[in-house]
């Protein structure tokens, strides 16, 4: 093949003038602006453009892992609680106990006893009264010896010990004081009734005396001690002088034995 012809706009005109010059065109470095009034010159903000590499992927988490999250957070929180709950309660226990240790170590501050103030004498229980003695003759209490009447009859020793308890029951007439023991030997009781030689100026006074009824079961001193003994003896005396009032006698009632009272014997 020849040579393309060139085409037919690229071909000078054959005119024999030269075409005119081109005015010079001045080039600028692309992206360069140069600001009007500043003399200066600056290159445009040009985005960043990320490579594959760098360029940033959005972070996604799931709702479990969010709750586990939650959970586990929850879990660590109450455990930093109860170790400090521990370890307040471990302190409290420690510092109670030194202050225990420290009061028990100092000894309490106590006045000093004098030397001259001799200590109190110990108790001791007191004895309870002792029994009254008989007064002398001539008073309304029993008497030495005379005309006693027992549950067996009359006698004429007075079989009272000397030093012991008998429990008094009643001042009576003979016969009332008759009746009296009868009766309580009826019950159980064994009584007796002496004379005294009170000063009786009563018309009947030569005839039917007054008599002094007691039980003739005495007390020790030992036993004397013991109230209750004392009591349940007075107790058991009442009750029978309150059947005696209840069983309506034909003769009467000259006492019912509501204030017994206890008195020593003793030889003149």
């Amino acid at each position: 093949m020849g040579r393309s012809p060139k085409p037919f706009f690229d071909l000078p005109m054959n005119t024999g003038a030269r075409p005119p010059a081109r005015p010079p065109v001045s080039i600028r470095p692309v992206g360069i602006v140069e600001p009007k009034g500043t003399g200066r010159s600056y290159l445009p903000p040009t985005e960043a453009t990320d490579s594959p590499e760098t360029a940033s992927k959005p972070i996604e988490f799931s709702i479990s892992t969010l709750y586990w999250a939650a959970a586990g957070i929850m879990v660590i929180l109450l455990a930093v609680w109860i170790l400090g709950v521990k370890a307040g309660k471990s302190d409290a226990e420690r510092r109670l106990g030194s202050q225990l240790a420290q009061q028990q170590a100092e000894p309490p501050n106590r006045p000093s006893t004098p030397s001259n103030i001799e200590p109190p004498p110990p108790a001791v229980n007191p004895e309870p009264p002792p029994a009254p003695k008989e007064p002398a003759k001539g008073s309304s209490a029993p008497s030495g010896p005379g005309d006693t009447y027992t549950g067996s009859g009359w006698v004429t020793i007075d079989p009272r010990q000397d030093g012991l308890n008998y429990l008094h029951l009643a001042t009576l007439r003979r016969a009332d004081a008759v009746r009296a023991v009868d009766y309580l030997a009826s019950k159980g009781k064994t009584a007796i009734a002496v004379p005294s030689k009170t000063v009786d100026r009563s018309p009947e006074a030569a005839k039917n005396p007054l008599l002094f009824v007691y039980l003739a079961t005495p007390l020790s001193r030992d036993q004397y001690r013991d109230a209750a003994q004392r009591t349940r003896i007075e107790t058991e005396v009442r009750q029978i002088g309150q059947q005696w009032v209840k069983s309506k006698d034909k003769g009467g009632v000259p006492s019912d034995f509501s204030k017994p009272q206890w008195v020593k014997y003793e030889k003149n």
